[in-house]
């Protein structure tokens, strides 16, 4: 079976992961690579997620692999959820996120809450970015009303 990678969205701002029974690392490496690639098409940040729900259990060596694959995500990454129903993957999913994912991992229990969480992540991400060009415009007509007197 393996590993599938295609944009979540015609957008192009997620990137989704499809595991179908059993896969190898051979199989992630390389969808990380077509996952990089396509991550450089664009110009803006782009999530992941990564649909686990018809996955076999994973391969030996999840913790080494996964953190390799967090120390080489390209630029411009952002969000991971990871779609699953078990309390393992749960746990995995914290340990990565401690291990520096600096808050952007997260777990859910079907694509669509993936979707979601994503989805309002993008959101906060424009409302921060926002608030700082409001501050940054504010901070710059009072510097120039200073240099006017």
């Amino acid at each position: 079976m393996g590993i599938t990678v295609v944009w979540d969205n015609e957008e192009k701002t997620a990137i989704r992961y499809d595991f179908q029974g059993d896969w190898s690392w051979d199989d992630f490496r390389a969808a990380a690579m077509q996952s990089g690639a396509m991550t450089g098409e664009v110009d803006h940040p782009v999530d992941l997620i990564a649909n686990m729900l018809n996955s076999a259990p994973l391969p030996e060596g999840a913790m080494f692999q996964f953190n390799r694959a967090l120390r080489n995500a390209p630029q411009g990454r952002g969000m991971f959820v990871i779609v699953a129903a078990d309390s393992w993957m749960k746990a995995l999913t914290t340990v990565l996120d401690r291990a520096g994912g600096g808050g952007r991992f997260s777990l859910a229990g079907t694509l669509e809450e993936a979707r979601e969480m994503v989805a309002r992540r993008r959101a906060q991400t424009v409302q921060e970015a926002n608030a700082a060009a409001t501050q940054a415009d504010t901070e710059t007509a009072e510097e120039e009303k200073e240099s006017e007197h």
